[in-house]
């Protein structure tokens, strides 16, 4: 009888101190419940998702993930903006300007649009552009005509695509207003530029308006090039130029007192009391 006790002390002590070694080493096993998953199965991709279970053996898989930023691919629903590092093959400094890009959320800026002719820079178009999500505010310097329709302020709805036109300034009084399909006020972005080079070569920094900026070039296939200044910490376009085969100046885009995310909802809201016509 006391042979019989002291074996089953000893078999006690012997489960205790095999708890134990599993506790202390988490990635072993406890025979007595059968076979069991690592504690952990991270590969660290975090394009790959890590899987361990009974269908898989207890023993570690991992299964790609689709679309994933990172994984050198330019997957449908990725783009520059959204993802630099598998969907522009440019320079580091270039990827990095579109990544910085992707921060920027709302604008303001006063757009100005030059002509080169005679050696001289004539402007052709301005206006006062703010930017907000779906709402966007234009005010021209000078009037503007749809039909018979004189306006010189547009408010641009995307979600419900429609832009309601007004005049306020040099009106006198007239506080009567249009709608009208938006797809016609649309102004293209100043990152979209930026999206839309390829073969970029980074030349430098400079201040540009007091602002610190990166400037690229960009050689056409027939000869012609274009030149950007970019405002580096937020990756938007400050001055856009364009040059013939000769290297002469062509035109001239501007986004002067650029304002990036420092505007908001309210600001772009056209006024209240108008009358629609």
């Amino acid at each position: 009888m006391r042979g019989l006790a002291i074996f089953i002390l000893l078999v006690i002590l012997l489960v205790g101190c095999n708890k134990q070694l599993i506790k202390n080493n988490p990635n072993l096993t406890d025979s007595s419940t059968g076979p069991q998953c690592p504690k952990s199965c991270d590969d660290g991709n975090k394009c790959t998702q890590d899987v361990c279970n009974e269908q898989t053996d207890f023993e570690c898989r991992t299964v790609p993930i689709s679309p994933c930023c990172g994984n050198g691919v330019c997957e449908q629903g990725e783009t520059p903006a959204s993802c630099a590092s598998d969907c522009t093959d440019e320079s580091p400094e270039f990827k990095q300007l579109i990544t910085n890009s992707a921060n920027a959320n709302t604008f303001s800026y006063r757009y100005e649009y030059y002509v080169a002719e005679d050696n001289s820079e004539i402007l052709n178009e301005t206006y006062l552009l703010k930017s907000v999500g779906n709402y966007t505010l234009i005010e021209h310097d000078e009037l503007q005509k749809r039909g018979t329709f004189n306006y010189n302020g547009v408010f641009i709805n995307g979600s419900s695509n429609t832009a309601t036109l007004y005049c306020l300034k040099n009106c006198g009084p007239n506080t009567l207003a249009m709608t009208a399909p938006a797809q016609e006020f649309i102004k293209r972005k100043p990152t979209e530029i930026l999206y839309s080079l390829r073969g970029v070569t980074v030349i430098g920094n400079q201040n540009v308006d007091g602002k610190p900026a990166t400037i690229v070039t960009q050689k056409n296939i027939n000869g012609t090039s274009v030149k950007v200044s970019v405002l580096t910490f937020f990756g938007v376009p400050l001055v856009v130029e364009e040059f013939d085969a000769q290297g002469k100046l062509i035109t001239k885009t501007r986004y002067k007192n650029l304002i990036v995310n420092g505007i908001y909802e309210y600001d772009v809201l056209p006024p209240k009391d108008l009358v629609f016509s």
